[in-house]
């Protein structure tokens, strides 16, 4: 809370009077009275002397009161004390520099997932800047607001603009001209309805510069966008190492910082478990990221405490559709193609396009298709919310229905079936029959990966054909490990196939003719074998 809400608080409790009666007695209206005194809003020296009026305030009382209410004038101290060290990011923030100084690109928006260090980087930028004698710089926090009717007043109090009737930006253009100045606005991902106005300011204002953070790009006119995302890889050893407050970056560093996708606030919160554990330790334990990305600084905001709390608060800001995506994403495995995610869902494209604008989900190549996944640590908290079991059936049954049908998968798409096999082991045994064994040997033979078929179909009950046995066995033969003999039917997840199912028997070497029938000339054993 500012200076002058505390003191409006108090001035008013002590008259004793509401919000509503000291927005009568002033002239200004409730709404606005209730954000002055939440601090959501900077007042206006002349909403303040009719306040300070109506409280009947005198003396130091008056003096205090008004000098609270004064927009403070910018200049070139008016910039955050320098960051804690800026570690991998030289290229951006020289990028931004030249942006900026050259005046190349007057709005620039700084995007990038949730951790990436936007505003960290707008920090050093701003503290640069704000040794020249040639600009001002102005900095404005929106991270506490988000009211879009509050953002241009906001940003024409930054500037420095004093009281006027003019709409804010008119107040903005009168007051700067051709001023040079740099305004450097945090966290805008949740007001971007009012995009247009601040983009605006830099076509009126020849000498202003516009630079936001945001989650999301804003999607207006002239905007130039500064992507982040994760440190490269000796940069976030180097980040690791200074947080945790080691002398050199090992191999399990290193694994702790691909595990984290090397995102700046994953690898300082997994830092801090240093003084619990060694690297090696943490990083044998990074399965389950969300549980250790904990227990950040208690003096930052509570989205940069957890990399749970910052993923959420992401999603705090998309449409419940997009929120229901986003968890029926979670039952997929190493993403899921377009016309996949079509067949399950109606019309996806506008929820998916929230997704991927705010960075929980990537559009990753795949041939020529379109395929959609979401990093690991984004995965977790989605498989984490899908608490439905009826949409995981939903997922499984499809791609087992796909290879029942013989359609065309590529080799990305081995996780889904093999997360699909293991639901029907566990929960539809019935479905691993003999038609299933011939569909999963196709799709394996298919995509190379003839071990990881070996071992799924030694599991998956035929029904005691024989034919179809050296079918299935046919991916372990072509690697040259076909085994002798074939152990009991089982499911996936250790239990037996379920009641009514026969035990095979044990699978029989093929005759020379039949082996020649079921292997043709041009079987795929060149590829070698491929696991996941």
């Amino acid at each position: 809370m500012s200076a002058f809400a505390e003191l409006l608080h108090r001035h008013r409790a002590a008259a004793a009077l509401s919000q509503v009666e000291l927005a009568r007695l002033s002239g200004i209206s409730d709404r606005a009275l209730r954000d002055l005194e939440r601090g959501r809003r900077a007042p206006r020296p002349q909403s303040a002397r009719l306040m300070a009026t109506a409280l009947k305030l005198t003396g130091d009382d008056l003096t205090a009161f008004l000098a609270a209410a004064r927009p403070s004038t910018p200049s070139a101290s008016s910039v955050p004390a320098g960051t804690d060290g800026l570690v991998g990011r030289k290229d951006e923030l020289r990028s931004l520099l030249d942006l900026v100084l050259r005046a190349r690109h007057r709005f620039v928006s700084i995007t990038g997932p949730a951790g990436a260090g936007k505003s960290r980087l707008a920090a050093e930028l701003a503290a640069l800047l704000g040794g020249r004698t040639d600009l001002v710089v102005c900095t404005l926090d929106l991270s506490a607001v988000s009211d879009v009717a509050l953002v241009g007043d906001l940003v024409a109090d930054a500037l420095g603009c004093g009281p006027s009737r003019l709409a804010p930006p008119d107040r903005v253009a009168a007051h700067l001209r051709d001023r040079r100045v740099v305004l450097v606005v945090d966290r805008f991902e949740q007001l971007v309805d009012a995009a247009a106005e601040l983009a605006a300011l830099p076509r009126r204002c020849p000498g202003l510069t516009v630079v936001v953070t945001s989650q999301r790009p804003l999607r207006v006119r002239d905007e130039h966008v500064l992507a982040l995302s994760g440190l490269s890889r000796e940069a976030a050893a180097a980040l690791f190492v200074r947080r945790a407050g080691l002398e050199f970056a090992d191999d399990a560093v290193h694994t702790i910082c691909q595990k984290v996708e090397h995102l700046p606030l994953a690898i300082e919160l997994a830092a801090g478990w240093v003084r619990l554990m060694s690297p090696a330790d943490l990083a044998k334990r990074l399965t389950h990221r969300l549980r250790y990305l904990t227990d950040g600084p208690r003096d930052l905001p509570a989205r940069h405490r957890s990399l749970r709390a910052a993923i959420e608060a992401t999603l705090d800001l998309v449409t419940a559709e997009a929120r229901t995506t986003f968890r029926f994403l979670g039952g997929f495995h190493g993403g899921v193609r377009l016309e996949d995610l079509e067949t399950l869902l109606v019309q996806p494209l506008p929820e998916l396009t929230e997704l991927v604008d705010i960075n929980l989900v990537r559009l990753t190549p795949d041939g020529d298709t379109s395929r959609y996944t979401l990093p690991d640590t984004v995965a977790e908290l989605a498989a984490e919310q899908l608490d439905s079991p009826g949409a995981r059936a939903r997922i499984a049954s499809h791609y087992l229905d796909r290879l029942r049908a013989g359609s065309t998968f590529g080799a990305l798409d081995a996780a889904n079936v093999r997360a699909a096999l293991h639901w029907a082991a566990a929960e539809d045994p019935a479905r691993l029959d003999a038609a299933a064994a011939m569909a999963l040997t196709r799709f394996y033979e298919a995509t190379g990966r003839l071990g990881e078929g070996a071992e799924l179909l030694s599991h998956v009950d035929t029904g005691g054909i024989p034919p179809l046995l050296t079918r299935s066995g046919q991916p372990a033969a072509l690697r040259g490990s076909a085994p002798r003999s074939c152990r009991c039917p089982r499911s996936l997840s250790g239990r037996t196939l379920g009641a009514g199912t026969r035990p095979r028997p044990p699978c029989q070497p093929a005759d020379a003719e039949s082996s020649e029938r079921a292997t043709p000339l041009d079987a795929p054993c060149a590829t070698g074998s491929r696991t996941s």
